[in-house]
């Protein structure tokens, strides 16, 4: 039987040789948190002053908030996309009828598989801006990042949840990425990477409360602010992670199991 040990060893080569033998698409993914950042500042300039955006905002150091938002948010669209697509792909490939088939449990290889890829992405997509905030903001703001990184590997996990409920409705609906599409810029929404949350309608602002790229972007806010962030909001901020991960993961792996019952019943379409 496959063990986790080698779905995961399996992943970080395939990452590795992805990177490798798509050099144009890494330094796009590279540079996509500094593109964020300069659409970010080019049109912003045109509507106020980063004051304004720092005062707004509630952050001391408005250029480190904007590369660990950039880079959170290029992160959050990452674990989407690689969770919620994994099952999506193999049926592309013609793959997922003997991925169903393996004695490794489905949901087993889904979370594994899509854990190991999402933390390989986020660690790349937050290393990239370290350069550029160390030299902006000095030596300090490097450490403050790696808070902000200890909160996305954190964040990863309620995420996976919702990922594997659109993956799986999109092959139990015969779709092919209209769920997922869906997820990328509805999370985006809820998370005020941006903007604050409490400019959204009324029902939008509590639904973003469910959001854990949310309390990630919270996280960045305080490694913005505060060298060494107050202990009792960085516990309410990693108390909400750990409740999401856990809602998420049994409602996620609950479905995926179903689902992988129901494909075995009535053949992979």
């Amino acid at each position: 039987m496959t063990s986790i040990r080698n779905i995961m060893s399996a992943e970080i080569r395939a990452q590795f040789y992805w990177l490798k033998n798509n050099k144009v698409m890494m330094v796009m993914t590279l540079l996509w948190p500094y593109l964020m950042v300069f659409i970010m500042i080019s049109f912003g300039s045109a509507f106020g002053s980063l004051e304004e955006f720092k005062e707004k905002m509630g952050v001391a150091s408005p250029i480190l908030y904007l590369f660990a938002g950039s880079a959170v948010a290029t992160a959050s669209i990452s674990v989407i996309d690689n969770a919620a697509g994994v099952a999506t792909w193999h049926r592309w490939l013609g793959t997922l009828p003997y991925v169903l088939l393996v004695p490794r449990r489905f949901v087993t290889y889904l979370l594994v598989s899509s854990l190991v890829t999402s933390l390989v992405q986020v660690t790349f997509n937050l290393a990239s801006i370290a350069p550029a905030v160390v030299v902006l903001e000095g030596a300090s703001a490097g450490f403050q990042l790696l808070l902000v990184l200890g909160f996305m590997f954190i964040g990863t996990l309620p995420l996976l949840g919702i990922a594997l409920l659109g993956g799986i409705a999109s092959l139990l609906a015969s779709e092919e990425s209209d769920i997922i599409n869906f997820l990328n810029p509805l999370i985006l929404l809820l998370s005020g990477v941006f903007y604050p949350v409490k400019i959204l309608p009324w029902i939008l602002e509590q639904a973003s409360y469910y959001i854990p790229t949310k309390y990630v972007v919270d996280a960045a806010k305080l490694a913005a602010t505060y060298t060494y962030p107050p202990g009792s909001t960085v516990i309410i901020i990693l108390y909400a992670l750990v409740l999401l991960a856990v809602l998420y993961n049994v409602i996620g792996v609950s479905s995926t199991i179903y689902a992988e019952r129901e494909l075995r019943r009535r053949g992979v379409r």
